[in-house]
């Protein structure tokens, strides 16, 4: 037998061999099923989620919390009527795994500034390589594990004596 023979006949046994393969992953049942009953079987199994790399947009968000970008002479800045009339620069956000052209406008507003918390800032991690935006948002102690922690211990001290 020459070669080129050998070769064709291990690349049959391979094919023949990965159809049998993929045909043991199908369970026995599902092959004696109809079209209808395959699509109902399919439609109560569990469906995992995907990630297609689909940033939180937080420039929506903005905008739906009362933020109004404007842009003058290569100038960009953002306005909110809670604080009338004063300008905020905005963070040029790039998500990571996103293509080159696609990034947010954000309000950037320093958290001492940002009485209502309606802004967004910048949090480095600890070798600075990378950012998060993280909304300046109040939120309220008792909302939180350690809040809840502390109500019960304040409850028990109360109504122990």
């Amino acid at each position: 037998m020459s070669r080129t023979q050998k070769s064709q006949m291990k690349n049959t046994l391979k094919s023949n061999d990965e159809e049998h393969k993929m045909q043991n992953y199908i369970p026995y049942w599902y092959s004696d099923m109809s079209e209808e009953e395959r699509y109902k079987y399919s439609e109560r199994l569990p469906k995992t989620v995907t990630d297609n790399n689909c940033p939180y947009n937080y420039e929506t968000e903005a905008k739906n919390k009362g933020w109004e970008l404007h842009t003058e002479a290569e100038e960009a800045y953002y306005t909110h009527p809670t604080y009338k009339g004063e300008r905020f620069k905005p963070i040029l956000f790039k998500p990571v795994n996103t293509s080159k052209d696609y990034y947010q406008y954000i309000p950037y507003v320093p958290r001492h500034k940002d009485v209502a918390g309606l802004g967004y800032i910048l949090v480095c991690n600890n070798d600075g390589t990378s950012c998060k935006v993280k909304s300046n948002e109040w939120k309220d102690l008792f909302d939180s594990r350690m809040g809840k922690r502390r109500m019960k211990k304040k409850y028990m001290r109360e109504n122990i004596n």
